[in-house]
């Protein structure tokens, strides 16, 4: 599945974020920054997979409700070690705005199973 619409670019306030279901077992999480960078990754926690748009989104990070593990969107969905039971990075899809609408380029297959489901 390569460049995927997703939702309407407008409908992504800045400083907030969302899930869209691409297809069956397939949460994107779409999250705009204050600055209105646009960003798409997996809406699944790598550490238990609790849908990580339930969380909070500060600046281009994102944290986890459930153990509050951070990871960083700006940088390819990097684990903020503060404390987070988080190790391993989000997966980070590449994001384009086309007419409106925001895009993203979502590989074929699952997502990556969870590291670690206790902790």
């Amino acid at each position: 599945m390569p460049w995927t619409r997703l939702v309407e670019d407008a409908s992504v306030k800045p400083g907030s974020m969302a899930s869209h279901l691409v297809r069956e077992g397939l949460p994107v999480l779409v999250a705009k920054s204050a600055a209105g960078q646009v960003y798409a990754a997996d809406d699944m926690c790598t550490h238990a997979e609790a849908p990580l748009s339930d969380g909070i989104l500060t600046g281009t990070q994102v944290m986890c409700y459930l153990h509050q593990a951070v990871f960083d969107l700006a940088k390819q969905g990097a684990v903020v070690l503060s404390g987070g039971p988080g190790t391993i990075p989000l997966r980070v899809f590449a994001t384009e705005i086309r007419e409106g609408w925001v895009w993203a380029d979502i590989p074929d297959g699952p997502p990556p199973k969870p590291g670690i489901l206790s902790g």
